[in-house]
């Protein structure tokens, strides 16, 4: 299974916010491979990143596969860099499973 979350949609100037992106395999076998990319709008820089040793992350996309009866938690800390609103779309193999808009204040 495959879930999203935003923590705050209203978000001062230089503060954070957290996605987080949950994949949960309940079956006997690996998953076949996965790309989670999330696209920001200019005014989000991204601040940290935190995923298991064995899913790779490279410019906004994490790869990989979850293993056997494993969920594996992919979380980014974004931060606001200037007021507006801004696009936040997260693509799950190529697809948009989540867009949401920011707001800078």
């Amino acid at each position: 299974s495959y879930a999203t979350s935003i923590s705050n949609t209203n978000v001062k100037v230089n503060k954070t916010f957290l996605i987080t992106v949950t994949l949960k395999n309940a079956g006997l076998d690996s998953t076949g491979q996965f790309t989670i990319k999330n696209k920001l709008s200019k005014g989000l820089t991204v601040t940290k990143i935190s995923q298991p040793s064995s899913i790779k992350y490279s410019n906004g996309t994490w790869s990989g596969k979850v293993g056997s009866k494993q969920t594996v938690n992919l979380k980014m800390w974004v931060k606001v860099t200037k007021k507006g609103s801004f696009n936040v779309s997260i693509y799950k193999n190529g697809k948009v499973t989540k867009s949401t808009t920011i707001k800078g204040k």
